[in-house]
């Protein structure tokens, strides 16, 4: 028979000043596959480690393309970023057949960031367990927007997220200067330098990695140099 606390549906703060469930949903993104998002206004990149995988499993995909000019990955529990990926494509093809336009890089975000806000607020419901990119095309201009657990939603040049994702920002702020005027092998040879970071101890191939690019239309990348 279950039991509940008085103390059910209040968060509750320590002494420090940190909510214990927001830091533990913080941490569950940082075990997540580290992804990485860079660009211009007329070239981005997404990038996602897959990490090693028993030859017996069946191969996931870490990115998933929206539009044809917009592509999301997560890193998290991946129940709560497939709901996230479902409710991106349900409203892009909304605004498609309702509106002949492009999902808003930041106003797609405005129901969820409701919900997830009430969720960090209220302990009925679990907080969303995941951090997410969404690089997309809106008026000809490329832009990346970071999703955070919490509600939080904010434009990006570049970002990391996932497992040792703050080894993987050190590289892609050293760069930080080049991203105007780099044209997509140049992101990529950033964003492959900046994995390599995070996981220096990996071999980095093909079979780990998922690359995307968004140009004037969203693509994945099959072959790409890794030096």
């Amino acid at each position: 028979m279950a039991e509940y606390s008085q103390y059910e549906s209040v968060d509750t703060f320590t002494p420090e000043g940190k909510v214990k469930a927001l830091e533990y949903i913080r941490n569950t993104v940082d075990l997540g596959n580290t992804t990485i998002a860079l660009g211009n206004k007329k070239c981005g990149v997404l990038l996602a480690y897959t990490g090693k995988k028993s030859v017996l499993a069946h191969k996931q995909p870490k990115i998933f393309k929206i539009s044809e000019k917009a592509i999301f990955s997560f890193a998290g529990i991946t129940n709560d970023g497939l709901d996230i990926v479902k409710y991106l494509i349900d409203l892009s093809v909304w605004e498609e057949i309702y509106k002949n336009r492009e999902i808003h890089p930041i106003k797609v975000f405005d129901d969820l960031r409701e919900e997830a806000s009430l969720r960090t607020l209220y302990s009925r419901n679990r907080m969303y367990g995941c951090g997410g990119i969404l690089l997309s095309s809106y008026n000809n201009e490329i832009n990346i927007v970071e999703f955070e657990p919490a509600g939080n939603v904010q434009y990006v040049n570049a970002v990391s997220i996932g497992s040792r994702s703050q080894s993987a920002k050190t590289i892609l702020e050293n760069y930080s200067g080049d991203y105007e005027n780099a044209d997509r092998n140049a992101l990529i040879k950033i964003a492959i330098e900046a994995l390599r970071n995070a996981h220096p101890d990996e071999e980095l191939n093909s079979d780990n990695l998922e690359v995307w690019c968004l140009e004037d239309k969203a693509y994945i990348v099959e072959s790409f140099d890794f030096n």
